[in-house]
């Protein structure tokens, strides 16, 4: 009898709460159970008088658009290094929760994942970097993440995203680099080795966002496809755009090389949610599930 009365009390609450505000939000995450580095698709249901949604997770707020059905959809990435176990997801209305207060939340798991360890023979003044060197990497850095902070409140891709070449999968996302013997920072991207010269394209539409030669990535391309979904092309022998660039999905961006830090002529393909690194192979699974569109792994 007490388990039927709590049951019910729980029941009226909620009702008495959707009366008073005027709506219960519903949402949902997909895979339900997300793995370390791996985007996810969350989605929430038409609501009343909800205007500038946002999900949270760990911290990283993340922009939702509208869809379709009059609800909203976003994608989110879950960190690499993200503690495995349950972790709530919360919906929000405003600018990162400031405005329209907490809308609903809903909890997940982040399952663990085993990333391998590479080992790499690499120049090694890339590795142990002169004070010149060290100064050139820095500014880069700070650059390339001001751009990766852009959120675009306007969703510009409209297809799923492809891999911007055909080539053998030589490095995969997350993977613990050993760099002439030293530990490195995980890799943050998906490596597609082709030969030198072959044409780069774009994973979907967008806008070219930064260019730029850099220490560790060569010769680099960033587009912007719209809140806070952004994808970079490293190693470029030739870059073929120029920043404010409007380009379509399967527009030529450049052509494999093998500059900045690099083992051979390669793309590197990185992907960044609210600047949050994750694996590009699982958006093309992500953006493409059900349509038959985009070219995978």
């Amino acid at each position: 009898m007490k388990t039927v009365t709590g049951a019910l009390l729980a029941l009226l609450t909620l009702l008495v709460w959707g009366v008073q505000t005027g709506f219960c939000a519903q949402a949902s995450i997909d895979p339900a159970k997300p793995r370390q580095g791996q985007p996810a698709l969350v989605t929430l249901e038409a609501t009343p008088g909800v205007t500038a949604p946002k999900v949270s997770i760990g911290g990283t707020y993340f922009p939702l658009w509208r869809d379709d059905s009059g609800g909203w959809k976003g994608i989110v990435a879950i960190d690499r290094d993200a503690r495995p176990g349950k972790v709530v997801v919360v919906f929000f209305d405003g600018v990162d929760g400031v405005g329209g207060g907490e809308l609903v939340r809903i909890e997940t798991e982040i399952l663990a994942y085993d990333f391998k360890v590479q080992r790499l023979n690499v120049d090694n003044r890339t590795v142990e970097l002169s004070p010149e060197d060290l100064e050139r990497a820095t500014i880069e850095r700070v650059e390339i993440v001001g751009a990766l902070q852009t959120k675009s409140p306007k969703k510009l891709w409209t297809k799923g995203f492809s891999l911007p070449l055909k080539g053998r999968v030589s490095g995969e996302f997350g993977v613990r680099r050993i760099y002439n013997g030293k530990p490195g920072s995980y890799h943050s991207g998906l490596d597609l080795a082709a030969p030198r010269g072959t044409e780069v394209r774009t994973s979907s539409a967008g806008r070219i966002k930064l260019v730029g030669d850099y220490f560790y990535t060569g010769n680099s391309v960033f587009i912007d496809h719209g809140y806070g979904l952004i994808t970079g092309y490293y190693h470029l022998d030739k870059v073929l755009v120029a920043e404010g660039d409007e380009v379509g999905p399967d527009t030529v961006v450049g052509l494999v090389g093998s500059t900045g830090r690099s083992t051979g002529p390669h793309l590197h393909w990185s992907v960044y949610v609210s600047t949050i690194k994750t694996d590009p192979a699982g958006l093309v699974n992500l953006t493409n599930a059900g349509t038959g569109g985009g070219e995978t792994p």
